[in-house]
């Protein structure tokens, strides 16, 4: 699971730039209390918090290797974060698209 603290989604809209960050928070925002590895956890399954690619393939790797269920849960940027990373990609795209022509 890419844990985003919730509502990552909903950051890519066009109402984010339009909404107060407070009040699109407490209509968009969904954070969760909870922390799923303890959950998982506490039912007697693995549960694994990463927050690099290489902790990532090895948290991968160890659960394809074991039986029952593994969650792991991946830190990722914030959403602000994700959705400036996705403008810079979608620019890096277009320009590399616009030198095809």
């Amino acid at each position: 699971m890419a844990d985003n603290h919730g509502g990552g989604i909903f950051s890519f809209l066009t109402q984010r730039a339009s909404v107060e960050d407070v009040r699109f928070e407490q209509l968009f925002g969904t954070p969760r209390d909870h922390d799923l590895v303890t959950i998982a956890r506490a039912f007697g399954h693995e549960g694994l918090r990463v927050s690099t690619i290489s902790q990532l393939r090895v948290a991968l790797e160890a659960a394809i290797g074991r039986s029952g269920l593994s969650v792991i849960v991946a830190d990722v940027p914030s959403r602000d974060e994700n959705v400036q990373l996705h403008d810079t990609w979608n620019e890096k795209v277009k320009s590399i698209l616009e030198g095809v022509r």
